[in-house]
């Protein structure tokens, strides 16, 4: 073979063993996904979290949380003006303390337990019977007396009112109590309650509930 056709000979072999060698191409790169097309990740957890949902509603605001309309003032009744006071019969004090729309409650101190009467703008004092609500252990009523009603441009006009009670159920531990709420009604022939209340997390929405029912009805005596 002559030497141009051996160069010739040995540039094609090059070639070939060239292209043999060589990686393959790479296929087209996919799109990457968008972000706005996959789900979060919790950077806390790695777990996979749902986009949210821009149709759900939004989460109520606090001034909604009011159902119906339903609003509460407040009123003390500690430091009230002083009626009557008889400690030689079992400790025995009176006091009345103003509430809003013309309504006022009286407090009774006796033997270690308290009972609350309310007066209506349209009627006298009506005992509540405390005592027989939450059984017959020692017992402090609140500081407060909480109003529940609607408010309008005439005012606010009250339904129905929670107390809350304090109770020594246990005679050797006189210091723990336990404490109870008491939804009144205020509608109707006369006040009542219409249900205890006892403990637990969402105590004062349970008793706000019942207080807000207007339908319910005093228990028979």
């Amino acid at each position: 073979m002559t030497l141009p056709l051996a160069r010739l000979a040995l540039g094609a072999s090059l070639t070939l063993l060239a292209a043999a060698c060589a990686p393959e191409s790479a296929p087209p790169a996919e799109r990457a996904p968008d972000t706005a097309d996959r789900p979060a990740a919790d950077t806390a957890t790695g777990d996979t979290v749902a986009a949210p949902d821009d149709t759900a509603p939004a989460h109520e605001s606090a001034a909604a949380t009011e159902a119906d309309g339903h609003v509460s003032e407040h009123t003390s009744i500690r430091d009230c003006a002083e009626t009557a006071s008889r400690p030689e019969e079992a400790g025995y004090r009176a006091s009345e303390c103003e509430g809003p729309a013309g309504y006022a409650v009286r407090r009774i101190e006796s033997d270690g337990r308290e009972n609350l009467f309310v007066r209506t703008p349209t009627a006298d004092f009506t005992s509540l019977r405390v005592p027989e609500h939450t059984g017959a252990g020692f017992g402090d009523l609140g500081d407060r007396i909480e109003w529940r009603g609607t408010r309008a441009d005439d005012g606010f006009a009250p339904h129905a009112l929670i107390a809350r009670y304090e109770i020594a159920e246990d005679p050797e531990q006189p210091t723990v109590k336990t404490t109870y709420l008491l939804p009144v009604r205020l509608s109707g022939a006369a006040p009542c309650i219409t249900e205890t209340v006892g403990p637990g997390d969402d105590q004062e929405a349970r008793a706000r509930a019942i207080a807000d029912d207007t339908a319910r009805r005093c228990p028979p005596r």
